[in-house]
């Protein structure tokens, strides 16, 4: 999908005066990610919210992966690859 993308900072990414197009999948995800439900104000039902996970002492890995992979799944990536570590310090979707 493209869309306008984003700098490192969530910024719009402009180079040369124009807002920079390009392939937005990851970024999208990324969002997903990040957002916690109620943020997005337009889908207030949409968002992964990571940060709860990680402050969490007792965050189960198998309750993790199945939220975020349904979540990846309402969002139009049912065939996300999800790659984590057991501490849940590293993680890689693949869209």
């Amino acid at each position: 999908m493209k869309d306008v993308l984003l700098s490192e900072s969530g910024d719009l990414l402009i180079q040369n005066g124009d807002l920079v197009i390009g392939e937005s999948n990851q970024q999208h995800v990324g969002l997903l990610v990040e957002l916690h439900k109620g943020e997005l104000k337009e889908f207030p039902t949409t968002g992964f919210g990571v940060s709860r996970y990680l402050k969490k002492s007792t965050a189960s890995l198998t309750r993790f992966t199945r939220e975020l992979k349904i979540e990846l799944e309402a969002d139009g990536f049912p065939d996300a690859k999800i790659s984590i570590s057991k501490d849940l310090s590293n993680l890689e979707i693949e869209v």
